[in-house]
């Protein structure tokens, strides 16, 4: 059975992350970061208004704790392991809302396993399409409908 660290802080429970039972260790990732971000400077800064969204994106993440600073001192403590999760903007200009949203790649790796391989996947909930035929074509009538 898997189990999380569970906290409730400021008004909102904080669930850990599934970690799965054996896994390589994550490696420092930071050049990987550097460089993507740097990548990202340079595509934002042909378009400002994209830069500008872009960074009201940031701090509003940072404001609202789903981001964090990474502290210069936890970084200097040998037993203190951070990995950084690269990320980039999709750009939707069809849509009246959300034209901009952040993406975060746990699947970026560089010298080791991605954070992704590190996290339990759980079971697939896509149904398996050779059941729903089976399951259609068993009986004599078959309806169909949308909600």
């Amino acid at each position: 059975m898997l189990s999380f660290a569970t906290s409730f802080t400021n008004q909102r429970y904080e669930v850990g992350l599934p970690w799965g039972e054996a896994h390589d260790p994550l490696p420092d990732n930071y050049s990987l970061s550097q460089r993507r971000l740097q990548s990202l400077l340079k595509r934002l800064g042909q378009k400002p208004e994209q830069f500008d969204e872009y960074d009201r994106v940031i701090k509003d993440q940072l404001d609202k704790g789903i981001i964090e600073r990474v502290d210069q001192s936890e970084k200097a403590q040998p037993c203190h392991q951070i990995h950084y999760l690269p990320h980039h903007c999709v750009v939707r200009d069809d849509k009246s809302t959300t034209k901009l949203r952040i993406v975060y790649n746990a699947s970026a790796r560089e010298n080791g396993p991605a954070l992704n391989d590190c996290l339990h996947t759980g079971p697939s909930l896509t149904p398996d399409i050779l059941d729903i035929l089976i399951r259609f074509r068993v009986q004599p009538i078959a309806l169909v409908a949308d909600i």
